[in-house]
């Protein structure tokens, strides 16, 4: 049913909040999805019937996936999107970061359906990152269909999520440099 070991998770969220005490402040630590499920690791850690519920062993396989993330044991004030670009369920995590120009999320199980303007068909596309510029607040996606790329800006919004298509030469090799150097840091 799962094949991560949850008394291991807790230790490793419990000795990251520990490193991090006095490194960053209370509100940037709160802002990590870790910290608002310390209780359920715990309880999952202590009881191993409770993993077995939907919504816990959801939470459990996100904060795994956490432990990869770079926000994971990072000491610096964020100002960065961070765990609120993590969906539930997604298997993001940030791949690459500098805390002052840009941000890289990579996803496992994150799609789109999109139609194509011209063949009038719709089509599945895997997200393989969200890219962030922080100095310009705009983002980027690299999608994934039958094994080609496209890059295209991003426009994450509550009513729904909208593509554009690049035009500016220097946003596309900002966006193709950082999702190669993510590839990298990721390997």
């Amino acid at each position: 049913m799962y094949n991560f070991d949850v008394k291991k998770l807790y230790s490793d969220v419990i000795y990251i909040i520990e490193s991090l005490d006095g490194l960053v402040s209370k509100s940037t630590l709160n802002r990590r999805k870790y910290i608002h499920f310390l209780d359920t690791i715990k309880e999952c850690s202590e009881d191993k019937n409770k993993i077995k519920c939907a919504k816990n062993a959801e939470i459990l396989k996100q904060l795994v996936n956490c432990q990869k993330c770079k926000c994971f044991n990072c000491n610096k004030e964020c100002i960065t999107d961070g765990c609120n670009r993590c969906e539930p369920g997604a298997g993001g995590h940030v791949a690459l970061c500098d805390n002052d120009i840009i941000t890289v999320y990579h996803f496992n199980h994150k799609s789109f359906k999109l139609k194509s303007n011209k063949l009038k068909n719709i089509e599945t596309y895997q997200v393989l990152a969200i890219i962030q510029d922080i100095k310009y607040n705009e983002y980027f996606i690299v999608l994934n269909s039958n094994k080609k790329k496209y890059i295209a800006y991003y426009y994450p919004e509550v009513s729904g999520d909208t593509f554009g298509e690049i035009k500016s030469i220097d946003d596309f090799n900002f966006a193709i440099k950082a999702f190669e150097d993510s590839e990298v840091e990721s390997v």
